[in-house]
Parts: structure tokens; sequence; C-alpha cells
């Protein structure tokens, strides 16, 4: 995660004050797999990299935000996902990144949909609906799903 990155959300959180907030780092991923550099350069970067998602994380605890990370395998990498957070997950090892979405619905008042995989973490009673219908196409999402792909594309993730 870059200075940029890390002042844009924070300024945004300042700004706005959500209740969530996500934020999609694909900083491992992209060094590992993108970046043509000896793996002593790798792990430099990989190693600030972390920081900077550590600092993130302490300035978001330090304005009362709780903070979950989700870190998954990125391409051509071996292992599990893993799940961290800054407060008590219930089901130990039986906790998937999947489990997120329902818990933060159901953390927000709202019923996840029978089509979301996962179950809410957060213990209290969890509510289904079949579903929350079709999204709404517009020729506004078509161009922001086009700067996006464009994105990914220099990015390396899309050739």
């Amino acid at each position: 995660m870059d200075d940029g990155a890390a002042k844009s959300l924070l300024s945004t959180v300042d700004r706005v004050h959500p209740q969530f907030a996500t934020v999609y780092m694909p900083a491992l991923d992209v060094i590992l797999n993108r970046l043509t550099l000896d793996r002593t350069a790798q792990l430099a970067m990989s190693v600030r990299a972390l920081d900077g998602v550590t600092a993130a994380a302490g300035a978001l605890r330090a304005r009362g935000y709780d903070v979950v990370m989700i870190g998954i395998p990125g391409e051509h990498q071996q292992g599990d996902g893993v799940i961290a957070a800054s407060f008590a997950l219930p089901g130990g090892n039986t906790t998937s990144a999947l489990d997120l979405a329902p818990t933060l619905c159901n953390l927000l008042g709202f019923p996840a949909s029978k089509e979301m995989p996962g179950r809410s973490l957060s213990g209290a009673q969890e509510t289904r609906i079949e579903s929350y219908g079709d999204r709404a196409v517009s020729t506004s999402a078509q161009s922001v799903n086009q700067e996006y792909y464009e994105n990914l594309r220099s990015l390396g993730y899309i050739r």
C-alpha cells in the first residue's frame, strides 16, 4: 500500500465517517508476480508494503474503527487465505473469507441474500432473503466498468 492510497483512504474516512470502508490492496501479488525483481528486492518491497498496511490499520484503529484484513494467495502462489481482525472472530479455524459479507450485512441490520456464500460471524440470529434482485445496468456503469477493466489491465491482472 503506497502513501498516496493510505492518505486517500484516511482523508475519505475523516471526511465521510462511514460505518465501514473496504480497500483492495494487490500489493504483494503485484510485487511477487508482476515486477521483475530478484528475491531480495521482492522481500524488501513486500516488507515495505506490509508496513504500509500495518500503518493504515493502526491509523484506522486510532480513529475508532475495527479492522478486518483478508489475505488470499495471489497468482502462482500456494497456501491458504488468512483472516485477521482487531476483534475476536467466532468460528476459529472454520472462518472463511466468504463469511465477511454476510457478517457485515448482519451487523448493519441488512439480511444477507441466500445467493451469498458464507455465514454471519456476528453471533446474532441470521436472516436471509431470496435475492436482492437483478442489478440495474446503465451506460454510466459501462464507462466505470471500462475504466476498472483498463486499470486492472494496466496492473497486469488482465492480458
